[in-house]
This record gives structure tokens, sequence and C-alpha cells, in this order.
């Protein structure tokens, strides 16, 4: 896991070890990164980027409520 700081908050993100074409993969609501590991496992010589979205796993982002929208996560 790394943590990347864009604007006002933080991002945890997952990314393996492949060295292949990225694959970014979001997780669903209640959800993390966590989600792909297993997929990432799977898939040894691609490169898959799992970020915890606002408000779930390791991404902070602070409590404002228009901080957590989608269009803000697109923006970051």
């Amino acid at each position: 896991m790394i943590t990347i700081a864009i604007g006002d908050g933080t991002y945890g993100v997952r990314v393996s070890a492949g060295n292949g074409t990225p694959l970014l993969a979001l997780h669903g609501f209640t959800g993390s990164g966590a989600t792909w590991d297993a997929l990432a496992a799977a898939m040894p010589t691609r490169r898959v980027i799992a970020p915890d979205l606002p408000g779930h796993g390791e991404t902070d982002v602070g409590n404002s409520l228009t901080r957590h929208r989608v269009g803000r996560a697109i923006d970051d």
C-alpha cells in the first residue's frame, strides 16, 4: 500500500508488482482496494492499481460531505 497526497486529502492505493498493462480496479460501496487482492494475485503480469475511494479504507479526505461526492473523486 502506498499513500498519495491529492489536494486536501490522501488516498491509500494498492499497486501490484506486475509490469504489464496497468488495470485500474475500483471497489464498490463499503469496499476497499483490498477487494481486488485476489484479482491482482491471479494476474501476476498485470499492474493492478486499486485505490481506496473516499470514505473507505486508508483514504482520508476529511468529513465534508461535498468532498465525498463521486465527481470530486473523479477530479482527484
